[in-house]
């Protein structure tokens, strides 16, 4: 697919954004915020750049990782909001898994 069909239907502000980010450079906020509300033709597109970018950076294969990181506890002191299974030390749902469930 050529760049010129690509942007085909796009509006102005994705178009440039895009663009910029095809051609290596920063993407400004304005045309950042017209990425991220991307819809109908403005999204295909985006994707379609993302999918480009993502292929020139690792390639045309496509892998993945299996996590074997083994939560032993989810007792967390830092009280962020990123994780949705934390508990607190006082609270009745935290645990610590024992050694010998960790090794088994």
């Amino acid at each position: 697919m050529s760049e010129l069909s690509l942007f085909e239907g796009v509006s102005e502000a994705v178009r440039n954004g895009l663009a910029c980010a095809l051609d290596g450079g920063e993407v400004g906020r304005p045309d950042a915020l017209a990425l991220a509300n991307a819809q109908g033709r403005d999204l295909l597109a985006l994707m379609a750049v993302a999918d480009r970018l993502r292929e020139r950076q690792a390639g045309a294969v496509v892998t993945y990782v299996i996590n074997r990181n083994i939560n032993f506890t989810n007792v967390c002191v830092k009280h962020c909001t990123f994780c949705a299974f934390s508990r607190s030390h006082r609270e009745e749902a935290g645990y610590f898994l024992p050694t010998e469930e960790i090794l088994r």
